[in-house]
């Protein structure tokens, strides 16, 4: 019997699948078909007896392959489950209208930010010290100095940074909208 039986696809790591073999099967056995079906195991619950697996072979298709062998008691995808977000412990979250306007937190229940997205702020440079923005910053540039150093001098850079990718749950300030996002500051405009 599967762990847990959902139909949505959104739920699933889309390389990954959970297969449970029948107890009589040893390990050399299972070992060949996951060889044989290009799969790698990730992890095994010693608890419950199963592995999860990786694949970079279409995961629904793999499941119907591995629910067909007599040695297999079953396969499925491997759900993400977690809990729902909850409202931010950022002090300014209520009283940000942004993240509500567009619905952020009904998004960031299905899915937050990942580190790989970049988000280039061009306006008046970004704080490179701020707190909630420091340790995700990477090398920006300065276009009206002509340098590498894209400090802000006026806030508005800041600001807009802060909005778009804050650190969300750390007790400061307000929730970035992407907040496990990177920023790239680029200063273009000057200190008005």
């Amino acid at each position: 019997m599967p762990l847990l039986h959902l139909d949505s696809s959104e739920f699933t790591k889309n390389t990954q699948i959970i297969v449970k073999f029948k107890e009589d099967v040893c390990e050399e056995t299972q070992l060949e078909i996951h060889h044989k079906n290009k799969c790698t195991i990730l992890d095994h619950n010693n608890e419950l007896n199963f592995q999860v697996l990786h694949s970079k072979k279409d995961i629904n298709t793999l499941i119907k392959v591995y629910n067909k062998l007599e040695e297999v008691e079953y396969a499925e995808p491997n759900y993400m489950l977690k809990a729902f977000y909850t409202t931010p412990n950022d002090p300014l979250f209520a009283y940000q209208y942004g993240p509500q306007k567009v619905q952020a937190p009904d998004a960031w229940d299905v899915m937050t930010s990942n580190g790989n997205i970049k988000i280039a702020i061009i306006d008046t440079g970004v704080q490179l010290n701020h707190p909630e923005l420091a340790v995700k910053l990477w090398p920006g540039y300065n276009f009206v100095e002509g340098d590498l150093n894209p400090n802000d001098g006026n806030g508005h850079g800041t600001h807009v940074a802060g909005i778009a990718g804050a650190l969300t749950e750390n007790s400061l300030g307000i929730a970035g909208m992407a907040p496990s996002a990177s920023i790239i500051p680029v200063r273009a405009l000057d200190n008005i």
